[in-house]
């Protein structure tokens, strides 16, 4: 599998489990970034989340599904910004889909496709 983009923040427990079960797959991550050092903020994030057709987004054990239309923009940045206003961690970009968030369900079915 090859992952275009991959937004990660050390010591959030939630990259890591997002990592962790990445490992158990061949994967190239062809662009990583640092949550920490490169904050995303909400337009940056808006005008990351246009270039896809689809975006993925876990809360809690769902997964909500969204395609990044103007009329949506507000609704989806409520649920994509964390408390600090900025993107959350971890998120991935694999081809035109974008994967925000994590939970097992989400991640089983991302991995079992490639």
């Amino acid at each position: 599998m090859i992952i275009d983009w991959a937004y990660f923040k050390k010591g959030c427990a939630s990259s890591q489990k997002a990592q962790e079960s990445l490992e158990h797959t061949q994967v190239e991550i062809k662009t990583e970034v640092n949550a920490k050092n490169e904050p995303l903020e909400a337009q940056k994030t808006w005008d990351l989340l246009q270039v896809g057709k689809k975006i993925l987004i876990a809360s809690g054990r769902k997964t909500r599904e969204f395609s990044p239309l103007p009329d949506k923009k507000q609704e989806i940045l409520k649920i994509v910004l964390g408390r600090s206003g900025t993107l959350r961690a971890p998120t991935l970009k694999i081809g035109t889909t974008f994967y925000i968030g994590f939970n097992n369900d989400m991640y089983d079915r991302l991995l079992n496709k490639s």
